[in-house]
Parts: C-alpha cells; structure tokens; sequence
C-alpha cells in the first residue's frame, strides 16, 4: 500500500494516532509503539501501520537518550541487555 493514495481522512487518523500516542507516552515515559502501533492498524494493514512508525519511534528514542544524560553509565550497567533480547528474541521465535 503506497501512502499516497491514502485518503485524507487516513491522514488524519495517522495524525491523530501519533499524536494521542505521543501524548500518552509524554504522560508516562513509555508506551508510544504500543498505542500506536494498533490505533493506525485500525485503518491500515500491520505491515503499513508498522513500517508508518519506524521513523517516530527511532526520532523518540534518540530524543529520549540524548536528554537523559551521560550514556556511558547506563551502558556500563546494561551492556548484557541487547544482548539477552536478541538471544530472547531468537529463542521465542523459532
């Protein structure tokens, strides 16, 4: 499904998920793929609704490590996590 040929009432159903998700996450410090992800695979497909929320979640995530201040320590103290979700990830799906 090409994002052009969206009407523009899915338009604004996108905006309006992102920006509920975004007010949500804001509220909590969390949640935003989990709000958005299904508000937007209501009106499109979950591919579509998935690859939609790539640039959003990544622009969140960067925002969120570069105020949160020095990296080094949190990496420091969870270097073992990516790795037991990659191995976690690898695990539950086969």
């Amino acid at each position: 499904m090409q994002l052009e040929s969206l009407s523009p009432w899915i338009y604004a159903w996108l905006v309006f998920a992102i920006v509920l998700a975004s007010l949500i996450h804001g509220a909590l410090g969390f949640g935003f793929p989990f709000v958005a992800t299904p508000l937007i695979a209501i009106a499109l497909d979950m591919h579509t609704a998935v690859v939609t929320l790539v640039v959003p979640t990544l622009a969140i995530t960067v925002v969120n490590i570069a105020k949160s201040g020095p990296i080094i320590p949190v990496l420091r103290r969870f270097w073992r996590m990516p790795f037991f979700a990659l191995l976690g990830a690898a695990v539950g799906t086969s």
